[in-house]
């Protein structure tokens, strides 16, 4: 530690003493370098530990999250609000979490869209809009939106309290 001389120590309020004077040698960098080396790796470690123990319960939830889309979404033709969704719910799904090929994405998304068909049919050009999505979707990289409102009902009553 280096201080001024015959100052004052604020600690103890004594005057400082010269223990050893400097011998104008500056010691190798190498010896300290040892130390912070195997600090550094076991900072990286940690850190490494960290980012996947994060990661792997990210990945399980995220997928428990998306589940309804597979299970539910796929298997039900809808009447209404087929834009929206392939929009914001399949074309990400399938090109950024499935990561799926654009031929393969836009194949699901038909097969999709000829279920809704039998509920209703089309006022807009089926090819167009997944082909917009799929690019948007693989251009954007954003996620699909969540199932909170999809999977259920949502009470009117509740929905007026909260206004």
């Amino acid at each position: 530690m280096v201080r001024i001389p015959n100052s004052i120590n604020s600690k103890n309020d004594l005057q400082v003493k010269i223990v050893q004077s400097w011998d104008r040698k500056r010691p190798d960098i190498r010896l300290l370098l040892g130390s912070f080396y195997a600090w550094m790796l076991t900072q990286d470690m940690k850190h490494q530990e960290i980012v996947a123990a994060y990661s792997n319960s990210t990945n399980q939830y995220s997928k428990q999250k998306r589940r309804w889309i597979d299970d539910r979404l796929l298997q039900t033709g809808l009447n209404d609000h087929r834009k929206t969704i392939v929009n914001l719910v399949l074309a990400p799904y399938l090109v950024n979490i499935q990561n799926l090929s654009f031929e393969q994405a836009s194949s699901i998304i038909h097969q999709w869209l000829d279920l809704c068909k039998r509920e209703r049919p089309f006022d807009f050009n089926v090819k167009h809009l997944v082909n917009a999505a799929l690019i948007a979707a693989r251009k954007s990289s954003y996620k699909p939106i969540s199932s909170r409102i999809p999977s259920g009902h949502y009470n009117k009553e509740d929905f007026k309290k909260r206004k």
